[in-house]
């Protein structure tokens, strides 16, 4: 899978033509498919979590920062 930014794709559609418009809509339709913000904000909760437990924070912080950033926050 390839990610693109969609906003920057839809400027290549920026024409009053129906093809523009009904480019652009059909880019903003497509889902997410990692959205940053949910990736830190799920790493933020990890943390949080674990901060009572450091030796379950060394255990564990690897494995899950891997499967939140492949996920791209998605669930």
């Amino acid at each position: 899978m390839r990610l693109i930014d969609a906003d920057k794709f839809k400027e290549c559609f920026n024409t009053d033509t129906a093809i523009g418009k009904t480019m652009r809509l059909m880019i903003g339709e497509q889902p997410t498919a990692y959205d940053v913000d949910k990736v830190v904000e799920k790493l933020e909760d990890f943390r949080k979590d674990a901060e009572d437990n450091r030796a379950f924070l060394l255990k564990c912080a690897y494995e899950n920062a891997i499967e939140i950033v492949k996920s791209g926050g998605i669930e």
